[in-house]
């Protein structure tokens, strides 16, 4: 279980740029969302996979997976800024 052995650039390289293609050329509502967000979900989706599946990433990526008793931290970023 390691990202270093596990992650399979080419896959997720040719669906990230998939993703961010369907997200140039259809702006829906969260499109406000998305400039905050600009790095493509299925880059996250790789890596937790990646680190935490003991199979294939190409296989896991499209099963449903079980990562119960697993906490990834993403800590909120302040949309204002510092004020002294």
């Amino acid at each position: 279980m390691s990202i270093e052995k596990h992650f399979d650039i080419p896959f997720i390289a040719a669906l990230a740029l998939r993703e961010k293609h369907i997200q140039q050329n259809s702006r829906p509502i969260i499109a406000v969302h998305k400039w905050f967000a600009r790095r493509p979900g299925t880059l996250f989706r790789g890596l937790n996979l990646s680190e935490y599946c003991d199979w294939p990433l190409r296989e896991a990526f499209y099963s449903s997976n079980d990562l119960k008793g697993i906490t990834i931290a993403d800590p909120p970023i302040p949309l204002t800024p510092f004020i002294d």
